[in-house]
């Protein structure tokens, strides 16, 4: 989730560096005025529920494993259920 949110944010960069060069030829107020709006669209799209991440440590045949959401595994936690009604909540 955190490597859309910099993925997307990327490409949107990417985007508008791009549009910036094909206008060369537009004049500055109309440039800017579609960049601005461009960046509004992007600005409307929703972006999924991120969960939280807590390291937590495990060793398996003395090779130390870091998993960070070990924590989603117990569905009695509250934590995890509110995360799981904020993605449903975020596909319906």
């Amino acid at each position: 989730s955190c490597f859309l949110l910099i993925f997307s944010h990327n490409i949107l960069q990417m985007i508008l560096s791009n549009i910036t060069r094909l206008f060369d030829s537009v004049n500055v107020i109309q440039k800017r005025t579609f960049i601005k709006n461009f960046k509004k669209l992007f600005q409307r799209i929703d972006l999924p529920p991120i969960p939280k991440q807590i390291p937590q440590s495990s060793f398996y045949f003395n090779i130390e494993r870091v998993d960070e959401f070990q924590w989603m595994q117990d569905p009695n936690n509250q934590d995890v259920r509110e995360y799981i009604a904020a993605e449903n909540e975020f596909i319906h």
